[in-house]
C-alpha cells in the first residue's frame, strides 16, 4: 500500500536498523521511538537481545563465543 516495509519493521521494533543503509534520517527517529516505547525487540531484557551481526558472527565462528 505504498508503505516502506523497512521503516515499518523498525517502527514496530521488529528489525534492527543498519545506519549504513539509511536513505534518510527518519529511520533514526523511528528506531529511537521504538526503543523509548519498548516495542518489539526493545521490550526484551538487554541480555535476551542479540544484534544480527553478532548472531552471524557466532554462527560462523561458534568457538569464539
Amino acid at each position: 500500500a505504498g508503505e516502506d516495509l523497512s521503516a515499518a519493521l523498525v517502527r514496530d521494533g521488529a528489525a534492527w536498523f543498519y545506519a549504513e543503509y539509511a536513505r534518510d534520517a527518519s529511520i533514526y527517529e523511528l528506531e529511537s521511538d521504538a526503543r523509548d516505547a519498548k516495542r518489539g525487540l526493545w521490550a526484551l531484557p538487554r541480555e535476551d537481545r542479540i544484534e544480527p551481526w553478532e548472531f552471524r558472527r557466532q554462527v560462523r565462528c561458534p568457538a569464539r563465543r
